[in-house]
């Protein structure tokens, strides 16, 4: 049991910590709720059926929603670490980044339900049968939830665009 598990956790964690800030938008909030998951994941990991990875993913989500509930629309958020720097971006890393920065500032904007449907969609490239899955929400409501978030961000992104 352990030993599948910790190899399970060894090749997930990262990604797992990677999602959780995509849908909570704060560094440390994310390796906490990823850290607790994990736990969770490892007292069940025995009598566990299904897909270890999208138990995970809903119950990353749940926290977070748990979160903006608890705490409000309000949430500080910790700016992303670049812990990484290089010498000097190069025009397209440039435009890269500044599209990056812009799409996360929208994406904030978001309830974390809807945020959670783009994270899955667009960087866990995930169909909307699998995003339901992983939220345990029917295939029609993710689809619902995608749809008002791009309609949401939609004339935002416009409006930057323009200036």
């Amino acid at each position: 049991m352990q030993t599948a598990f910790d190899d399970w956790a060894a090749e997930h964690q990262a990604r797992l910590v990677s999602y959780a800030y995509l849908v909570c938008h704060d560094r440390e909030e994310a390796r906490d709720i990823t850290q607790d998951v994990l736990l969770v994941l490892l007292r069940r990991w025995d009598t566990l059926t299904g897909d270890p990875l999208a138990y995970a993913r809903r119950s990353i989500t749940n926290a977070a929603i748990d979160r903006w509930r608890r705490h409000g629309r309000h949430v500080v958020h910790t700016p992303p670490r670049d812990d990484h720097p290089t010498a000097e971006p190069g025009p397209d890393e440039a435009n890269r980044c500044t599209d990056s920065a812009l799409a996360w500032q929208l994406c904030r904007e978001l309830p974390p339900q809807q945020r959670a449907v783009v994270v899955l969609r667009y960087w866990a490239d995930l169909p909307h049968d699998d995003i339901a899955e992983v939220l345990g929400i029917p295939a029609s409501t993710a689809r619902s939830h995608l749809k008002r978030a791009l309609a949401a961000l939609a004339p935002r992104l416009t409006q930057e665009d323009l200036t």
